[in-house]
Parts: structure tokens; C-alpha cells; sequence
């Protein structure tokens, strides 16, 4: 889905996404690395609002 999402992207000529993903959520950083994403920043020590 993810794949899809960054093609359909490509093609409305988006030039950047943005993710936010939990730091030990090794999966989702490797999958987002596949896809030409890169880490540009860190929120430490930021609570969620709807977290467990």
C-alpha cells in the first residue's frame, strides 16, 4: 500500500511525504528506507495524545 501510495505521489508531482514512525518500530523504519525515505529529524521525549 505504502508503494502504491508513493508512486501515485510521483505522479500528482509531490515532491515529499512525511512519516512518523516510533523509533523501536524497526519494521516500518526498514520499509520506509526501501522506499527512498529519509530520517531528517527526532522528536525525543514527545508524548501521544491516543497512545496506549
Amino acid at each position: 500500500m505504502l508503494k502504491a501510495l508513493v508512486g501515485r505521489a510521483g505522479r500528482l508531482r509531490k515532491h515529499a511525504m512525511v512519516g512518523g514512525i516510533e523509533a523501536g518500530n524497526v519494521a516500518s523504519i526498514a520499509l520506509h528506507a526501501g522506499l527512498a525515505f529519509e530520517e531528517v529529524g527526532r522528536l525525543p521525549e514527545v508524548g501521544a495524545q491516543f497512545g496506549p
